[in-house]
């Protein structure tokens, strides 16, 4: 009987940060097993039937039919799991599993509930209650996070264990310039329409006139409602080597979120050497202070200031872009793997 059977029905949804990070832990996980000589069987990971993968060195594939989502989820692989541990590593899991480790990566659909719409808060609201009631495990991604899924009573058995996210998944990726060609000199953000990412926030940072000859990339585009002025300049979705390349040729990236679980982005930025300007919210103080200059993610005034400054100093620039490199050098996945295997380790 497998000990450990992945939950895979991230492998069939659309790529968000979550699925990301299920993603690369899933990668980094089967290289340490490997490295270690574990058994096979010991392994496994289910997925929806006709999921794309990776090769597999330690993890043992099993494909599970039925159409991937809720449904394939809670029943299928539910009845396929009864008997083994079910580790979750995207945000749900089997609500009836009585066996599961689910990765929370925050407890944001509670702090932060505009950002979602009422079908998923509704569901979240009772499945992770459901899921954490009967946890073995509940795992986060910081600090932070497990504090708020502990005043929010879903850090399960004990207090949440720490599964920290890595950033060298970048290095993999083959740079190239996006469809759109940004100016010769710009700042990086990336848009979404999530309130919580507080992307009108910036747009009218950006509006202020000391910062008039500064352009403002956006990677996606500008909250729905939002007018964005003249400087700044929308490229749309792009895929992960035109992200590479624009993270290498910003001055600086900004990332004024209100809260945070982790914050993969401004790590990447910091690998790629990018400068960075980020809000004190959720996780990010814990998580980059003394890399990136923090801010009140609703003092204007501070964020002209500092953008105005950065951008008029390149020697600042790169002290700070030095101090985001060092920082980033140590938030690798195989770190977070490492983790990942200590807190089911006593389940074994």
């Amino acid at each position: 009987m497998t000990r450990f059977t992945i939950n895979g029905r991230f492998l069939a949804a659309p790529q968000t940060g979550v699925q990301r990070v299920a993603g690369e832990l899933l990668r980094a996980l089967d290289a340490r097993l490997a490295e270690h000589g574990t058994d096979g069987d010991d392994w496994a990971l289910a997925c929806p039937a006709g999921a794309s993968t990776p090769h597999f060195a330690a993890i043992r594939r099993i494909d599970l039919s039925g159409r991937p989502g809720f449904w394939w989820e809670q029943a299928t692989l539910y009845r396929h799991g009864r008997g083994c541990v079910l580790v979750n590593l995207a945000n749900s899991a089997p609500i009836l599993h009585r066996a599961n480790v689910v990765l929370f990566h925050d407890a944001q659909v509670r702090d932060a509930p505009n950002s979602y719409g009422p079908a998923f808060r509704a569901w979240y609201r009772i499945m992770q209650p459901g899921v954490a009631r009967h946890a073995l495990k509940v795992l986060t991604v910081s600090a932070h996070s497990a504090r708020q899924l502990a005043r929010h009573g879903l850090s399960g058995p004990d207090v949440p264990g720490i599964v920290p996210n890595g950033v060298d998944h970048i290095d993999r990726v083959c740079p190239h310039p996006p469809r759109i060609r940004p100016p010769p000199s710009f700042l990086l953000a990336i848009g979404s329409d999530r309130a919580h990412k507080n992307m009108a926030f910036l747009i009218d940072v950006l509006s202020d006139p000391a910062l008039s000859d500064i352009t403002l990339v956006l990677v996606g585009n500008p909250p729905s409602g939002v007018v964005a002025p003249p400087n700044v300049v929308a490229l749309g979705r792009v895929d992960d080597g035109a992200l590479r390349w624009l993270y290498e040729r910003a001055e600086l990236f900004a990332f004024p979120s209100l809260t945070e679980g982790f914050g993969l982005p401004p790590g990447e930025a910091m690998r790629c050497g990018c400068p960075v300007v980020a809000s004190t919210g959720g996780a990010l103080s814990e998580l980059y202070s003394g890399a990136a200059v923090l801010l009140d993610p609703s003092d204007k005034l501070a964020w002209v200031a500092t953008l105005r400054h950065l951008a008029d100093d390149p020697g600042a620039r790169r002290a700070l872009a030095a101090r985001g490199r060092a920082r980033a050098v140590a938030m690798t996945w195989d770190r977070a793997a490492a983790h990942l295997l200590d807190a089911v380790a006593d389940l074994v």
